[in-house]
């Protein structure tokens, strides 16, 4: 059970490194800045209304949403791989106080 616990956390850990290492190999954020920076005015007298800047963040905010992969299911791995290490651990200590008891 504990090698179990293990392999999960090292599966999450290792999916979680490599997604973030792809996203570091791609430029990262910067895509989305240039992007959103070539939608503005040239025109430095150009006010906006409220709504236009709320589009522009919230469009930024989806474009850089969408760079980065979710880590909920890596994340799940190692929560429920330390939970089995937590849990075999301490069925182990349990164990060891029994027989030293014992004795």
């Amino acid at each position: 059970m504990r090698k179990l616990g293990y392999a999960l956390l090292f599966v999450g850990f290792a999916w979680i490194s490599l997604q973030q290492l792809e996203g570091i190999l791609r430029a990262g954020i910067r895509p989305v800045v240039l992007a959103e920076y070539a939608k503005l005015s040239p025109d430095p007298a150009k006010t906006y209304t409220r709504d236009d800047v709320q589009k522009h963040i919230l469009d930024g905010v989806r474009a850089t949403y969408e760079i980065y992969p979710p880590v909920i299911a890596p994340g799940v791995l190692m929560l429920i791989g330390g939970l089995i290490l937590a849990r075999s651990n301490r069925a182990r200590m349990a164990r060891d106080s029994d027989t030293n008891h014992s004795s």
